[in-house]
């Protein structure tokens, strides 16, 4: 938990599951099937929430925490920038990425994605280790403490802490299938449907229902189990609670007995490994705090769990000690191969997309591998090693400019209300969780500036040093959109206030007093918005699926002699009940003249590995919102496009794993797959656009017969290892069919 609730995220699916498989096997390995393990070891693991930086307090006892819990690994949240300082006060490894830090080497091995990282427990033997820090408001119990039913706290559960944590059990379930034992730590800032049974109603204050926590349960239905719970196993006895803790108080924050205490922080486990002790670390003389230090530093506890570990040996990596260096700081590769050595291909990436082949290294399989940063001019690298059977390990580094300062640029000067405002950065640290924001040109560097009692939009740039992005309506924490007047981007470090760098002004005006709002003769203006879910949404993946169709549709209709301003309202993992309710203020507001929507695949989805056998919303319901949608826009004056949702690739062996395990749900069997649940609601779209006499882009017909052309199919179009969301040539397509029917309209 944490009073700063900038946890905005968005969707990453469970289809990087089949990615991470093909991954760790590719190119050959050093075991068939299984990593090899070696024999059992103790490993002890903590989670620990520092709270702000851990400088609130004391970071001295931060530090000491940690000594004292005789920890190996900890997953650390809340770094605020101070990751590095704590691994050097302890003298251990670190990960900017994963907010992890270690007595041993840590490794970002290929395809991983910022999702986990190797532990090297002994030369090479590994565990993997991911850390996870999911959103804080709302905050399940105090919903449950202010009155609201089991349904609003459940769907409230799937829709602001869930989508964040399913990119990780998509990934982790198949390292621990392999033999790798596996750790998932974090501030889940949500409790365990172990503890909130029928038994153990009333025996704390606001536990006022049982509750079936969807993220814990998620978790365990993903083979992963609970290290306290499994040690300690009556939940009524030893509750366990990890938030709030007692520390002195704050004058900004501090929690108090109105506010529910609860066990949020989590040690999980899967693979070979077993749970042999669990304890917490936390303020002196408190139910089950087992290791203290005073004052206590933050507003958690730690959790250290000990367990009987053993490793498995390394699988064919390549991986990198870090993702971004100093200039100065060798680059650490680790290659561990079938052959004693192999040449590393080192290309130079350019932000034009050129690429530029620098230089070739020998590197020894089985070893850390020195290149010398010196050897490297500044910038983003990629590094290729031939394996096997034709395949390849590739992995990506940055060199920052020791010489040039951090930068961001706002790519324009002048925006209308509600437009999406494009921007780059360059030469950043790759913190887990820096971020750009939104600030009057005069105010300090706390959220809190102007008159604005909620902030000013921000958005996180991914970890990476450099990149160009745009902040709009489908990633902007809070907000959005920002109200006429003028205003910098300053680029921020790692989810606290220290200002890396701070663009020049830039002004947001009315579109009525847009002094570039005339279109050019011959030429007609319109305003159109984008509306739907991550499939119109601007997002991050590792196949990158460059511009999406909104970014794209201006420049296309530019040529037909339309002039577009386009304003983007997709947000990720959303249904049309989501999307009826921010109607008035993502859409109406905008007085647009079209209005896009495509809905579908969250509205038709089954969470199958939550126990669920209904789609989350009935076709009734859907159809209704649409009908809602369009009667709405047209009292307006908007013209309506309605698309049907793009088909998705029934390629993943965990949804098929899940889908078959409940019977009469769905034919796995079948070549369609897990379009047989969309089928009826891209006719239901169909039949819609029809009844209401508005246009209809069938995307979903559009996609299905993509291999029909020669040498094409479905899969051309999406992401790889994602299975649902339009790849660049699949936007390019949805792209080409908006233009054509927006330019006739």
């Amino acid at each position: 938990m944490t009073a700063n609730v900038r946890d905005k995220f968005g969707l990453r699916l469970r289809f990087l599951h089949l990615l991470v498989v093909v991954l760790i096997s590719a190119c050959g390995g050093q075991q068939d099937d299984a990593a090899a393990v070696d024999e059992a070891i103790d490993l002890r693991v903590m989670t620990f929430n520092i709270e702000w930086g851990g400088t609130n307090i004391s970071f001295d006892n931060v530090v000491e925490a940690i000594r004292r819990s005789d920890a190996d690994i900890v997953g650390i949240q809340e770094a605020e920038g101070n990751l590095q300082r704590l691994a050097t006060e302890l003298g251990w490894y670190y990960n900017l990425r994963n907010y992890v830090i270690s007595k041993y080497p840590l490794i970002e091995p290929q395809g991983a994605d910022g999702h986990y990282v190797f532990v090297e427990v002994s030369p090479g033997k590994i565990v993997a280790l991911a850390n996870v820090h999911l959103p804080s408001d709302p905050f399940g119990p105090e919903q449950v403490r202010d009155g609201a039913s089991l349904e609003e706290v459940l769907a409230l559960e799937r829709a602001t802490r869930l989508p964040t944590l399913q990119p990780y059990l998509a990934i982790l379930p198949a390292l621990a299938e392999r033999g790798i034992p596996v750790f998932l730590t974090g501030d889940f800032n949500s409790p365990s449907y172990q503890d909130w049974t029928e038994a153990a109603v009333g025996t704390r204050p606001f536990l006022g229902y049982a509750v079936d926590w969807p993220t814990s349960r998620a978790v365990t239905n993903a083979g992963f189990k609970d290290s306290w719970r499994a040690v300690h196993v009556d939940s009524i006895a030893d509750p366990g609670l990890t938030w709030w803790a007692a520390r002195p108080p704050l004058e900004s924050y501090t929690p108090g007995d109105n506010d529910p205490q609860d066990r949020i922080d989590f040690v999980w486990f899967a693979g070979p490994a077993e749970a042999r002790d669990s304890i917490i670390v936390g303020e002196e003389g408190r139910a089950d705090v087992s290791i203290s230090v005073t004052p206590w530093p933050s507003d958690h506890r730690g959790v250290v769990s000990t367990f009987s570990v053993s490793p498995a040996d390394m699988p064919v990596v390549l991986g990198i000690g870090q993702r971004a260096y100093k200039a100065g700081e060798d680059v650490d590769v680790i290659f561990y191969g079938a052959s004693q050595q192999a040449t590393a291909v080192i290309t130079r990436l350019a932000n034009d997309g050129s690429k530029t082949v620098t230089g070739e290294h020998i590197i020894k399989s089985g070893a850390h591998n020195r290149l010398a940063s010196s050897t490297f001019a500044a910038g983003h690298y990629q590094i290729n090693v031939a394996g096997q059977d034709g395949g390849e390990l590739q992995n990506e580094f940055w060199i920052l400019d020791g010489d040039r300062e951090t930068a961001v640029a706002v790519l324009g000067e002048s925006f209308a209300v509600g437009q999406a405002i494009p921007f780059t950065w360059s030469n950043a640290p790759g913190s887990r969780n820096d971020y750009v924001a939104v600030y009057l040109p005069e105010s300090t560097a706390q959220y809190e500036v102007g008159d604005y009692d909620t902030g000013l939009p921000w958005a996180y740039i991914n970890a990476l040093p450099e990149g160009r992005s745009q902040l709009d309506a489908s990633n902007a924490g809070w907000g959005w959109p920002i109200a006429p007047g003028t205003y910098v981007m300053r680029l921020m470090k790692d989810d606290g206030y220290d200002i890396l760098a701070e663009s020049a002004s830039f002004e947001v005006h009315s579109a009525s007093t847009n002094p570039d709002s005339e279109a050019q003769a011959g030429e007609r203006s319109v305003r159109i918005v984008a509306f739907g879910d991550s499939t119109t949404a601007v997002y991050d993946w590792p196949t990158s699926a460059g511009e999406v169709y909104a970014q794209c549709l201006p420049k296309t209709l530019v040529e037909h002699g339309v002039r577009a301003e386009l304003i983007n309202a997709g947000i990720g993992n959303t249904t049309t009940r989501e999307g009826r309710e921010r109607l008035d203020t993502d859409v109406r507001s905008h007085a647009p003249d079209i209005v896009i929507i495509q809905f579908g695949i969250n509205d038709s989805w089954i969470d199958a590995d939550l126990g669920q056998t209904k789609p989350r919303l009935t076709r009734d319901e859907y159809r209704d919102n649409l009908h809602y949608f369009i009667d709405t826009l047209r009292k307006d004056g908007a013209d309506i496009i309605l698309m049907t949702p793009n088909p998705m690739r029934w390629s993943d062996p965990f949804y098929i794993d899940v889908f078959s395990q409940i019977p009469g749900l769905l034919d796995t069997s079948q070549e369609r797959g897990i379009n047989a649940l969309l089928d009826p609601y891209a006719q239901d779209v169909r039949d819609v656009a029809k009844d209401e006499k508005v246009a209809l882009i069938d995307v979903f017909t559009v996609f299905e017969d993509y291999d029909s052309q020669s040498g094409k199919s479905i899969n051309d179009l999406l992401i790889a290892g994602d299975g649902i969301h339009p790849n660049a040539e699949g936007q390019h397509l949805v792209c080409e069919l908006l233009t054509a029917q927006i330019a006739g309209m």
